[in-house]
């Protein structure tokens, strides 16, 4: 056991304390596609979907911090066409992402 400790190369490293900008987007566009994923599939069994998220408010009457669950309202990022296709266009905040070059008719 001590053979191989020896053979070892240590070095000094640091973790991250937090995760870099490219990946906490990348980790928020992730997690918005599986809110329309679960909404498309609410919809299609007819169930109301709307995810809950954590919000602060002041008590009036205390003065006090208090957190609540709250349902949050998401828009639909799909829609069926002209011909009954369904048609998709994902968003980052306000922005559209182009997924593949646009193809010229």
């Amino acid at each position: 056991m001590t053979s191989i400790i020896n053979t070892l190369k240590l070095t000094a490293a640091r973790k991250a304390r937090t995760l870099p900008d490219v990946v906490k987007r990348r980790n928020k566009l992730l997690l918005k596609l599986s809110e329309q994923r679960a909404l498309a599939a609410a919809l299609q069994t007819g169930v109301h979907y709307s995810p809950k998220r954590l919000r602060s408010f002041t008590d009036i009457n205390t003065g006090e911090r208090i957190v609540k669950e709250v349902p949050v309202r998401i828009k639909p990022w799909f829609w069926t066409g002209e011909r009954g296709e369904t048609l998709l266009c994902v968003n980052y905040g306000s922005k559209q992402i182009e997924i593949a070059k646009k193809n010229s008719y």
